[in-house]
């Protein structure tokens, strides 16, 4: 929360922090920083260790002896050593606390009374003073320790010391020789700082010591009762009292006083932390920061509430401020602040009211939000509702109400019109046409014509805040939802808002227009626009981290480098030469916890965690005072992801990764934009039993070896299945040839019984004779190869020899016939399927050369394939040709030896291992004429072991 002073008139603006932002009690008695960056704060209640976000509290739970802590103190090895009330002393290291109960060296420790100050020499040794006397501890860890009492100060070795680090009250022997002489014997303040000068600076009691050579001491005395405390800060001397008199900065080399803070406050202690802020320990106020930029601030009307600053303007060397209730107040313009000190306003003072009396430049309006129209003008005989804002041009003053707009006549002291008839926000006129602000959006009026610019753009339907005319021609429209619009001619020329040039809010509540830039301000503090950029952007920005007393701006007013802010309790100033845009940015863990354990931090080894502790808590801090807690997290964990996230939160917590190699990167971005280094933890979460490369090999070698069992009694079940229902296939297919060729011979015989029973009728008995003995033969042998799939190609021959001859004998119109064999096969040692041929000779004699009057020709030919594996067959005819019989044959007649012999031919390839049979038929002559049967039969090599397999 912010502090506010109790009197009107200028007052530094303060953060202040107490316990419901997470102090641990109102009254602190000391500040200190540790070597790592966090601010530790000594109270009433227990111990604070602050990152300038958030308070982590320490009590007698966390191992200290008592919640009341006067006194803190960081050594090199970055240990913080606690002073508690109960006269116990106790540190705090890698985030435990150590007292007398868990530290050997502590149980040892006798503490005579309430500790008075510590020191860490040059060469490492610590002292921990009491009033009795001084503890010495030297060695590796310490450990040494020798206790020298006060009495035998004068004889011992603490004359020789060369103090590096000090904190608190020093017994003078602890002062050079020179300076002893100045100082009482009994307890000293001391303290030293070299400048630039190469001076050395002491404080003793209520005198100061400037040392220019060993002989040389010049003593200062301080002229300030009361003493609390005293320091050095640069060339002045920071005294407190024990009084409600605050923090005073006395210049020792003009011989007077400076510098005023917290002038009715109890301050127990003074502190500059790394970054250059001001802290400030008091009793039963908390803790309070100034800025490294001094931010003044002025309140007006009662100190129990003071007025909102509305509008602020410059007239004639004077700021003037119109705050509630149409009220102004003045004070002179402030000149650029020097280094160092604080801008130089003088308390502001009431003026008096009225437009006529303020001699207000044309086309100036001014913001009241909530005053009477008898504030701003004079007194009317018709009551208006409030004035939220008036603008001055020609003699006219455009007051926009809280029910309409009108135009009042300054000289005529008159109502002229209304010209809008609902809530007005604000009203500005702009050449020859008068912008209205309204809760719905934006109006322009000109030539008597009401005109709604809502509708033509989004943004301009917003609640409108405010209006004000820019450097370069064009209007500038301040928005509650859609930050602002810039317009030019009725049209939005520029829209800025958080997305686009990063605004800290949206909702914008006024506006100042300054060359390049303008300020906006906004209910999370105030942005600084380069507009002229090729894409505008936020350049600055200031909120109540830098000093502003809120970030709920209400007016501004820039007047070259000094800023004037209002805010509902006054105004706040600054130099913006003078506030930093960056600032240092640091991070560090401040815990890790792994299976809910605490791991070390400063082992600095990477952690090796447990599949069963897979439970890993990152806790961190960013550390920039000066951006009082608005630190951005970037992270990433690279192992699970490549891709970098963002949180405010100070923690990450894993409950359960997959096994292996990780790292967490993270780093912190301050409020300027400065990111910090990246802070980098290596881990390893180990892996399951099973995940283990080893286990994994020995269960892979496992699971193969039984996959591979498996398979191979899976493949003898199948390969037995299969050879079993390929057998049964074979006999399936043997049966099937059988009942082919039982079909099939009948078929021949009744042919041939045909035949000679032409024979008998045509009373050729010799013929009939030698036909029914070539029959008998044929018949013979057609039965001795029943029973067999395949035949040698000679026996096939021969019987296709019988055949021709016999059917020669019968054919009406005798034929020739002719048989060619390859000399390279083997007749003797090939198998053909039986009687596969016969059937197409017949189709060559029925359906070829019987249909010629005479000189009919069939030939047979084998020939052996380039492949060797295969042989063609073709058999050949001179007869009217396929084709022409298939035109003739209108009823699709298909020869019954020939359907056979086709269905044959499919079951036999699928009986056969190697090799298919193919037929293809085509005519013979270029006219269509003749018939071509053509087979391909795979070579099959005959033997009495083969013939057995192909019988049943």
């Amino acid at each position: 929360m912010l502090f506010n002073g109790i009197s009107n008139g200028q007052e530094y603006s303060y953060l202040q922090y107490i316990t419901k932002d997470g102090l641990a009690g109102l009254t602190v008695h000391g500040i200190s920083q540790d070597n790592s960056g966090f601010l530790w704060l000594a109270t009433d209640a227990g111990l604070s260790r602050f990152d300038g976000k958030q308070f982590h509290n320490f009590t007698v739970a966390d191992g200290l002896p008592s919640n009341e802590i006067f006194f803190t103190f960081c050594d090199s090895e970055n240990k913080l050593w606690i002073s508690c009330f109960k006269n116990a002393l106790c540190y705090y290291y890698k985030g435990k606390i150590y007292n007398q109960h868990n530290d050997s060296f502590l149980k040892t420790l006798k503490m005579p009374s309430h500790l008075r100050g510590m020191a860490e020499t040059e060469d490492g040794r610590l002292l921990i003073i009491f009033q009795e006397g001084t503890y010495v501890l030297s060695g590796g860890k310490r450990k040494n320790t020798i206790f020298v009492p006060r009495v035998q100060y004068a004889n011992s070795i603490l004359q020789s010391l060369q103090l590096a680090r000090m904190q608190g009250d020093f017994p003078n022997i602890f002062l050079p020789p020179a300076v002893r002489t100045f100082a009482r014997d009994t307890i000293s303040y001391h303290a030293s700082r070299k400048t630039g000068h190469s001076y050395t600076y002491m404080l003793c009691n209520d005198r100061a010591m400037i040392l220019t050579g060993s002989d040389t001491t010049k003593s200062i005395s301080i002229p300030y009762p009361n003493l609390l405390l005293k320091k050095f800060y640069n060339d002045s001397i920071v005294v407190m009292s024990s009084t409600l008199a605050g923090v005073q900065f006395y210049d020792f080399k003009n011989r007077r006083f400076i510098r005023d803070y917290l002038p009715r406050t109890r301050v127990q202690d003074f502190f500059e932390d790394s970054e250059g802020n001001f802290w400030f320990s008091t009793k039963g106020t908390g803790l309070l920061r100034l800025g490294r930029a001094p931010f003044v601030h002025y309140a007006f009307g009662p100190p129990e509430r003071p007025f909102a600053a509305y509008q602020i303007f410059l007239r004639n060397k004077q700021i003037y401020v119109v705050t509630e209730a149409g009220r102004y107040w003045r004070f002179p313009q402030s000149r650029k602040s020097v280094a160092g000190e604080p801008l130089p306003l003088i308390k502001p003072s009431e003026t008096a009211a009225g437009f006529d009396k303020l001699k207000l430049q044309p086309n100036t309006m001014l913001h009241f939000y909530d005053a009477h129209i008898s504030d701003i003008v004079c007194p009317l005989p018709a009551p208006l509702g409030l004035v939220k804002t008036a603008f001055y041009y020609q003699d006219t003053v455009l007051l926009a109400c809280f029910d309409a707009v009108y135009r009042f006549d300054i000289k005529g002291q008159r109502m002229l019109d209304t010209i809008f008839s609902k809530r007005a926000t604000c009203a500005t006129k702009l050449q020859n046409t008068i912008y209205i602000g309204a809760l719905d959006g934006l109006y322009t009026f000109r030539d008597d014509s009401l005109h709604y610019l809502g509708l033509e753009s989004p943004l301009l339907s917003n609640r409108i805040s405010t209006i004000v005319n820019g450097d370069d021609g064009i209007l500038w429209i301040g928005t509650y939802e859609g930050g602002v619009a810039g317009i030019c001619n009725g049209k939005v020329q520029v829209s800025l808002n958080k997305k686009n040039c990063g605004l800290s809010s949206d909702v914008c509540q006024c506006l100042f227009p300054d060359g390049n830039f303008l300020w906006v301000g906004t209910e999370k503090g105030i942005n600084k626009i380069d507009i002229k950029a090729p894409k505008p952007k936020v350049v600055a920005r200031y909120d109540m981290a830098d000093g502003l007393r809120s970030d709920n701006i209400k007016s501004l007013f820039v007047d070259g480098d000094i800023v004037y802010a209002g805010t509902q309790d006054g105004i706040t100033c600054f130099d913006q030469s003078r506030v930093p845009l960056h600032g240092p940015c640091n991070i560090l863990f401040t815990r890790i916890v792994v299976g809910g354990q605490t791991v070390d931090l400063e082992s600095g080894e990477d952690l090796s965690i447990a599949h069963a502790r897979n439970h890993i808590r990152f806790e961190y801090a960013g550390l920039s005072f000066a951006s009082a807690g608005n630190i951005v997290y970037r992270y990433r964990l690279q192992g699970l992801s490549e891709e970098w996230f963002s949180t405010d939160q100070t923690f990450l917590d894993y409950p359960a990764l997959p096994s292996g190699a990780y790292t967490l990167q993270i780093k912190a971005v301050n409020k300027f934009g400065d990111a910090s280094k990246i802070l980098e933890k290596r881990f390893t979460i180990e892996p399951l039993l099973w995940e283990r490369r080893g286990v994994q090999a020995l269960a892979a070698g496992i699971l193969v070896a039984v996959t591979g069992l498996m398979f191979q009694l899976r493949f003898r079940s199948v390969r037995k299945k299969d050879q079993e229902q390929q057998l049964l296939q074979r006999k399936m297919a043997t049966l099937e040839q059988k009942a082919l060729r039982a079909q099939m011979n009948p078929h021949f015989i009744f042919n041939c019984l045909n035949s000679i029973q032409h024979f008998v009728i045509t009373n050729d008995v010799r013929g009939a004779n030698f036909y029914l003995s070539r029959f008998a033969s044929l018949v013979r042998s057609t039965l001795e190869h029943a029973a067999l799939m395949y035949i040698r190609l000679s026996a096939e021959i021969d019987y296709l020899t019988s055949y021709l001859e016999l059917e020669q004998m019968q054919s009406p119109s005798a034929f020739q016939y002719s048989i060619h064999i390859d000399p390279s096969i083997d007749i003797h040692q090939v198998s053909v399927p039986s009687m596969l041929l016969q059937p197409f000779l017949e189709n060559a004699i029925k359906h070829g050369v019987s249909r010629l009057p005479s000189g009919g020709l069939i030939t047979l030919e084998l020939r052996k394939n380039p492949d060797e594996k295969t042989m063609t067959c073709t058999i050949t005819d001179n007869g009217p040709g396929i084709h022409n019989l298939a035109r003739k044959n209108t009823q699709g007649h298909i020869p019954r030896g020939t359907s056979i012999t086709q269905e044959r031919i499919e079951i036999l390839n699928q009986v056969l291992e190697t090799g298919r049979i193919e037929v293809q038929t085509r005519n013979t002559f270029d006219d269509n004429t003749g018939t071509s049967v053509i087979l391909i039969l795979p070579i099959l090599n005959y033997s009495e072991e083969w013939k057995q397999t192909q019988t049943l």
